[in-house]
């Protein structure tokens, strides 16, 4: 792996065209590459077999994944990535409003909140595999670079 510095939020089972009922738009187009390089400073957002992607950055949506659990009646995932600073945050929202949420740095817990989810209990440390490997293991998503993103931004 190459040097995550991104947030990546899986709202699961949702396509594309749902994010408009939460007042998201999508356009153009970029490949999934693009969108998660830290020099992507717009949202972007993929879709994949076990839900969409949206590739967040600057942190943007960082503390919308209760709202948008509710609002879409869907699981939110969320998989911070720094690797600069080795800090990697894992997070599980339900549409009832119940969170799992998992920090760490440098291997040393900071938030540790709710039930932990299953697919943890082989992982003690979180890095940018462990992350990566959960994450795909609780939503059936797998990042393929290659594959087509939009930009997306809010309805005017």
């Amino acid at each position: 792996t190459m040097g995550f510095n991104t947030q990546l939020m899986v709202i699961r089972n949702r396509s594309l065209t749902d994010l408009s009922l939460v007042n998201l738009a999508v356009y153009g187009s970029l490949t999934v590459d693009e969108a998660s390089r830290s020099s992507c400073e717009h949202l972007a957002a993929a879709e994949f077999a076990g839900g969409i992607v949206i590739f967040d950055n600057q942190f943007i949506l960082a503390q919308a994944g209760p709202q948008l659990a509710r609002d879409l009646s869907t699981e939110v995932v969320v998989a911070g990535f720094s690797s600069v600073s080795d800090t990697y945050i894992w997070s599980v929202v339900q549409s009832d409003g119940q969170i799992r949420s998992w920090v760490q740095s440098q291997g040393v817990t900071l938030v540790s909140e709710g039930h932990p989810v299953p697919e943890e209990s082989q992982v003690e440390t979180l890095d940018e595999d462990t992350l990566f490997a959960i994450l795909s293991e609780r939503t059936g998503v797998t990042l393929d670079f290659a594959a087509p993103a939009v930009y997306v931004g809010s309805m005017s």
